[in-house]
């Protein structure tokens, strides 16, 4: 008997973690799906400001400095997207080649470019 209450002990406990890893990885693509969103808000201020400033005929002069600091807006928001897929990656047990590809942890050897990793298990 001991046997099987081991079993389902076990098999719960690793449910248990699966959930939890879903739920992580679910709550990190919401955070993405809010940057992003966030991102395109910025895209949308750097056109109003670019259009106002057409219409003032001072395109040039009033702008430069504003569309910077959207500009680093995007990309602070951009690098925060980028961080947490790389934690989606890792709560998947999975890395990414410096080709793009995303692949198991475990992988020894990139399929689409044959990248040697390093650091595989």
């Amino acid at each position: 008997m001991s046997g099987i209450f081991k079993k389902i002990t076990t098999g719960v406990t690793q449910t248990g973690s699966k959930v939890k890893n879903i739920v992580e990885v679910n709550r990190f693509r919401v955070r993405i799906v809010q940057k992003k969103r966030d991102v395109e808000k910025e895209y949308m201020e750097i056109g109003k400001l670019v259009f106002e400033s057409y219409q003032n005929n001072n395109a040039t002069v009033t702008i430069e400095g504003s569309i910077l600091d959207y500009c680093q807006k995007i990309s602070e928001m951009q690098g925060e997207v980028n961080l947490l897929e790389a934690k989606i990656n890792d709560a998947k047990r999975l890395k990414e080649c410096s080709c793009g590809e995303v692949v198991s942890k475990k992988t020894k050897f990139c399929p689409i470019c044959g990248y040697k990793f390093k650091d595989a298990v």
